[in-house]
């Protein structure tokens, strides 16, 4: 971290393996305070919340360290122009992922959550900020959050993965998710 603070480069290649500290908080760190340096996260872990984990810290790429050089060259070029790279077996795991149920519980907030399910209950925005008692701008940002948990660009979609997870009304009224508080 001292050397990128001291060199400020225009490229960080940060590994999230490194002994003794915590990769992700590393890349967090990097990002904020140093706005301008574009960062590159490498790993070989392929876990799953690992994956998502990193693609939501904010990097500009994510690289798996078995990539060919040609792929690693092209990813460097790409996030130095401004653009960001994905190997595609990170996206692949990330999607797998995202598509079990149990994804649900693990990367939402209990708020986040209920937004999600009062959604698919067909629940208006009217409705849904009087019953959690948030404003129109609150549901806005989560929902924003939300998307951007799912790399999701509309609501569309966010509902589209909470009919595959099997949240839709009526699993709803028989069933609800640990942790969650329907009002």
């Amino acid at each position: 971290m001292q050397l990128c603070m001291d060199s400020r480069p225009d490229l960080a290649l940060i590994d999230i393996q490194i002994p003794k500290i915590n990769g992700l908080t590393l890349l967090g760190k990097l990002l904020q305070q140093l706005p301008q340096t574009r960062v590159v996260a490498i790993s070989g872990l392929l876990t799953p919340f690992t994956v998502w984990s990193v693609g939501q810290s904010g990097v500009h790429g994510y690289l798996v360290k078995t990539e060919d050089l040609e792929v690693f060259a092209q990813a460097l070029r790409t996030v130095l122009k401004g653009g960001s790279f994905c190997s595609p077996v990170f996206k692949e795991v990330q999607s797998a992922w995202l598509a079990q149920p149990e994804t649900f519980q693990m990367i939402f907030t209990d708020r986040e959550k209920q937004i999600v399910l009062h959604s698919v209950g067909g629940v208006d925005d009217e409705r849904i900020c009087t019953q959690l008692e948030i404003s129109p701008t609150s549901l806005d940002a989560h929902r924003r959050i939300i998307r951007k948990k799912l790399d999701v660009s509309t609501d569309s979609q966010v509902l589209e993965y909470a009919l595959r997870w099997g949240l839709d009304s009526y699993s709803i009224s028989r069933r609800k998710p640990a942790g969650v508080e329907l009002v």
